[in-house]
């Protein structure tokens, strides 16, 4: 704890202060749903990141997810999720994919999908 202090004040008297970023996949765990027999858990979203070293990244995810990280101003944020699913309610509507970007705690996008293997992207820069 003294470290990661003493390493945001540094980075203060630079000019460089730090934001505590979130990522947030959620939606229907359709394993759950579909496959309570089943003994492997397939992804329900695949997404692509922009990571904490502002490069990108891709990955197979279960619901829901996070991800969390400590960034400088300026940085470019990006998520972007996709169903890897046609997953159905009980009534028969596809199911809802959210993807939601907060800074230091407050939502700064948010994004929904019910659309078959459908896409939900947010963005932002870090104040």
């Amino acid at each position: 704890m003294k470290l990661l202090l003493a390493l945001v004040l540094c980075l203060s008297l630079f000019g460089q202060t730090l934001h505590h970023v979130t990522y947030r996949v959620t939606g229907p765990d359709t394993y759950a749903q579909n496959c309570l027999s089943c003994t492997d858990h397939p992804a329900d979203a695949s997404i692509t990141i922009a990571n904490d070293n502002g490069g990108t990244e891709q990955h197979a995810i279960n619901l829901p997810w996070t991800k969390e990280f400590d960034a400088p101003s300026g940085r470019s944020l990006y998520l972007s999720a996709q169903k890897r699913t046609a997953a159905r309610d009980g009534f028969g509507h596809p199911t809802k994919l959210e993807a939601t970007l907060y800074v230091d705690g407050k939502v700064v996008q948010h994004a929904v999908t019910t659309e078959d293997f459908g896409i939900a992207s947010v963005s932002g820069k870090v104040p």
